[in-house]
């Protein structure tokens, strides 16, 4: 499986003697094997294992830990998925950087997710990274739930700690935090409201800003395999 990308070249190479960058990337490709009723391996370019995954990847709980918001947070590696087809779900991934990245500065480490549920309304998981490369160490901690409720309407929430540690000309720490909650509330079958908050700070050990974002938006599902999403 895969998939690519058609990416503008830059302007500047427009008048200067530069190699130009290939236009069409590949985002993603990979191959699945599933050996097992109960385990899957992915191999390729992928995103790394980590916390709830949907279609923002600007948001707080993807984009500034470092998953999807550049076209080289993708990953080569491996990917072991466990399923009981029940109630637990894991995933462990290690990771070598994107090979389309100089060595120095692709981030080669690990990454775990797991999840339980408790019944069809209610999960908890959590998830772990830690990658480094020449110039600095990340290290990502979160948990996250989701919960069904009523007719239609569904709760989904992350909430964790992000830890970025320079290796050469900073040796001090950014410890921070983020939160990521959205619910949805189906209105008519198939039509649902998105109502998203959010909050992100890069160091707690500062005075900086703290950012929240709140979104509203909407989602359709009018027929099969068709999704229509709009947020504001």
């Amino acid at each position: 499986m895969g998939g690519v990308d058609y990416v503008p070249t830059p302007t500047r190479f427009t008048s200067t003697n530069e190699k130009k960058p290939l236009s069409l990337i590949a985002k993603d490709y990979y191959f699945r094997w599933a050996f097992s009723r109960n385990y899957v391996i992915y191999a390729g370019l992928m995103d790394k294992i980590y916390g709830i995954r949907h279609a923002d990847h600007t948001a707080f709980n993807r984009g500034v830990n470092g998953f999807g918001l550049s076209q080289n947070d993708q990953s080569h590696g491996l990917i072991l998925q466990y399923n009981d087809n029940k109630m637990l779900e894991g995933f462990f991934n290690i990771f070598l950087g994107n090979m389309s990245q100089d060595s120095d500065l692709r981030q080669r480490g690990f990454s775990f997710m797991g999840e339980y549920a408790f019944d069809k309304k209610l999960t908890l998981g959590a998830s772990l990274l830690k990658s480094s490369n020449d110039y600095l160490d990340l290290t990502r901690l979160g948990v996250h739930s989701r919960v069904g409720f009523a007719k239609g309407k569904s709760l989904m929430g992350e909430i964790g700690i992000r830890k970025d540690k320079a290796k050469q000309l900073d040796t001090s720490e950014k410890n921070g935090y983020y939160t990521y909650i959205q619910s949805m509330i189906a209105y008519s079958k198939g039509y649902n409201i998105l109502t998203t908050y959010q909050i992100y700070k890069d160091d707690m050990a500062s005075k900086g800003t703290t950012r929240n974002k709140f979104g509203l938006g909407w989602i359709a599902f009018p027929w099969k395999k068709t999704e229509f999403r709009t947020e504001l």
